[in-house]
């Protein structure tokens, strides 16, 4: 209950909760908070390991997301979750770690804290086929230690919902009068959670209105939906605002032109707001949505009231996004969810492309990776140069050798002639396979892929190989960031917390309830 919940140890001495237990069973013997903290956490942290551990060694491909924290006591935590696609298309959403990292946040240093986590988790991912799929925020720090990692081991994702937050942010901030609407409103919101008064006064002018008796909203600076929310709830609360700031003369309330572009804000980005909520899941497809929900907001954003706004939130996409069709990591999943297919391309080239690399990766896939292969051309002359030297002055054996040099040309030059037949006749194969996946209704979009791809897997199996790697990833880093705002460490109760109970509580709290 303490790991699910996420409750303070010391709720066992509470005496609210003792009467309640006691209630419950009398001869129930509550373990003290030592116990816990000592025994019964570290215990569950060591069952649950032992859980996650098996199924992240079965694992075809990996999506991580990470994140950074500080709590209120400056405790500095990075948060690493797992994603994965079993053989039956069910996903798994993991916490690995939320390791306490009192040390500088540099690039090596990040780096080197992932890397250790992997090792713990993944002992031997160096020596497997294992493509790593790292989601993380567009800080600096962040992307330079991405840069540090292994390219042919690890691909650098940026988050979705961050970038589009970017893109946002770079609008408003070319509009004075946007920006000057919205430093009013921070203001008016400010005030109206400052003075008991006035807030009393609002909810009794929304009642008399018959509007929805709601607080205002704040902002966090980290996260774009926050400065929408705001707005929106200020805009809906327009008429019962503006009659409680009418007897105040030290808060200016929006002039008539302020609250219209207000509104206009709240309705050019409510799809962004949309998008993000969307995108932000953990336990279904979104890396395969980026390619049609940026088709989407481009397409909005050229109707839009505020029409330069508009404009220039469609170019900051483009200039965030360049070309993302052409991008295989936004591309291949999307053309592998039967809810787009192909028809998820305005760019034909790229939707083209794309499917040749389908094709490719399902003759890679089918071929064995492990076939022996053949010397090389210097070694073999380096061995017919030593054959020449050591026998000389054996000229019959040389001439039978020749023979048999020559017959043995002549059998390999008929075993690649083979080989190439063989591989163009499964290249014929593989690309029927595409044809007939693509030529398949689509899937109605609130309906799961992973459901249709655990029907559809036997008659398309090597494609259901590529969508086994490629569906999992996700497109945000936001399952990591949620370890620390659903983790309640913030709480005056568990201020105090040791970083290593902090991590054990926060691990068992998230994978406990998958």
């Amino acid at each position: 209950m303490i790991c699910i919940d996420l409750q303070p140890v010391s709720i066992v001495n509470d005496q609210g909760f003792r009467e309640f237990i006691h209630c419950l069973q009398p001869a129930y013997n509550i373990p003290n908070r030592k116990v816990i903290r000592d025994s019964l956490i570290p215990k569950a942290y060591m069952e649950q390991s032992s859980v996650i551990k098996p199924k992240l060694k079965d694992c075809v491909s990996l999506g991580i997301t990470l994140d950074h924290w500080t709590s209120v006591a400056q405790d500095a935590y990075m948060a690493v979750t797992a994603h994965f696609l079993s053989d039956n298309f069910t996903i798994s959403d993991y916490c690995l770690n939320v390791a306490h990292m009192p040390e500088s946040h540099t690039a090596v240093n990040i780096s080197e804290a992932l890397l250790s986590c992997l090792d713990v988790w993944i002992p031997d991912y160096n020596e497997r086929t294992l493509k790593i799929y790292v989601v993380t925020d567009n800080a600096s720090n962040v992307q330079a230690a991405m840069r540090q990692l292994p390219s042919f081991k690890f691909v650098p994702l940026n988050c979705f919902a961050h970038t589009l937050q970017l893109a946002v942010n770079d609008a408003v901030k070319k509009f004075f009068g946007l920006e000057k609407v919205i430093a009013k409103a921070k203001v008016i919101t400010k005030h109206f959670h400052a003075s008991a008064k006035d807030t009393h006064s609002l909810a009794e002018k929304q009642k008399s209105l018959g509007v929805p008796v709601h607080r205002l909203k704040s902002e966090c600076p980290t996260r774009w939906n926050s400065l929408y929310y705001l707005l929106e709830r200020l805009v809906e609360q327009r008429e019962s605002v503006t009659a409680v700031l009418a007897t105040n003369d030290k808060i200016n309330d929006l002039k008539k032109s302020e609250w219209k572009i207000a509104a206009s804000y709240v309705s050019a980005l409510k799809p962004f707001e949309d998008a993000t909520n969307m995108m932000s899941a953990s336990r279904y497809a979104t890396s395969s949505m980026i390619i049609p929900v940026l088709h989407v907001l481009n397409e909005q954003m050229k109707d839009v009231e505020m029409n330069d706004f508009g404009k220039q939130i469609h170019a900051n996409i483009n200039a965030r996004w360049p070309e993302y069709e052409m991008k295989l990591e936004f591309a291949i999943p999307t053309y592998l969810d039967p809810r787009f297919k192909n028809y998820g391309f305005n760019d034909d080239t790229a939707r083209d492309r794309t499917a040749k690399e389908i094709v490719q990766l399902m003759l890679d896939n089918a071929k064995n990776p492990q076939v022996i292969e053949t010397p090389s051309a210097c070694e073999s002359d380096i061995k017919k140069q030593s054959a020449s030297a050591t026998e000389s002055s054996e000229t019959a054996t040389t001439s039978k050798k020749t023979v048999w040099e020559i017959f043995k040309k002549m059998v390999d030059k008929k075993k690649q002639t083979a080989s190439e037949h063989s591989t163009d006749n499964l290249r014929e194969k593989m690309e029927h396979e595409l044809q007939l996946f693509c030529s398949e209704e689509l899937l109605e979009p609130e309906k799961s892929p992973f459901d249709w791809w655990k029907t559809k897997k036997t008659r398309y199996s090597n494609l259901a190989k590529l969508a086994q790697v490629f569906l999992s990833i996700p497109a945000t880093s936001v399952p990591s960031e949620r370890m620390f705002s659903k983790s309640g460490l913030i709480s005056n109760r568990r201020s105090c917390l040791e970083p290593f109970f902090a991590e054990q509580l926060t691990f068992l709290g998230h994978n406990l309830r998958q």
